[in-house]
């Protein structure tokens, strides 16, 4: 079911109101889209486990190369350190804009030298890595945001996705 206008008709002496019916589980705000979900497990710190949940068994996505595949980190409702709500067109563009993501699954040569040993400060599955969000192709797995990387993409990890703000 989609959402619709409904045009109330009016009192003589007042103007006419429009308003937008959303109805339930539509979307947005009512803890029913994966985005929105996303974001209340990144307010409670618990993002990874709810990612690891809804995204499910990836043993049949190969990852070729020296690719990766990462999760996009979603942040929380609330601005960093503050108890502002963000408007949900902000919680949005952290899809197109997020430059963290939790790493999922590794082609077999990335973070590998030319004779096949490890680098010595490899990410492993489950770590949260950091990347400049141009360098990333975004695809959806299970409704999950996603992205393919190059290794050399791959800048570093941190332990809290959440330490990374855009604030000035």
């Amino acid at each position: 079911m989609a959402a619709r206008l409904v045009h109330k008709k009016p009192k003589a002496h007042k103007k006419p109101k429009l308003r937008l019916i959303v109805p339930s589980g539509f979307g947005w705000g009512d803890g029913s889209s994966v985005l929105d979900s996303l974001s209340q497990a990144s307010q409670k710190g618990q993002l990874a486990t709810e990612i690891w949940k809804r995204i499910g068994d990836l043993s049949k996505h190969k990852v070729t190369k020296n690719y990766v595949l990462i999760a996009l980190y979603i942040g929380g409702r609330k601005f960093a350190g503050t108890d502002i709500d963000r408007p949900d067109q902000n919680i949005k563009e952290d899809i197109w804009q997020s430059n963290v993501g939790l790493l999922l699954k590794c082609g077999p040569t990335a973070f590998k030298h030319a004779d096949v040993t490890d680098e010595p400060e490899r990410p492993v599955i489950g770590d949260w890595v950091m990347f400049n969000a141009g360098d990333k192709q975004r695809i959806q797995i299970n409704q999950i945001n996603c992205a393919w990387l190059h290794e050399d993409n791959v800048k570093g990890t941190l332990p809290d996705p959440s330490t990374i703000t855009h604030r000035q």
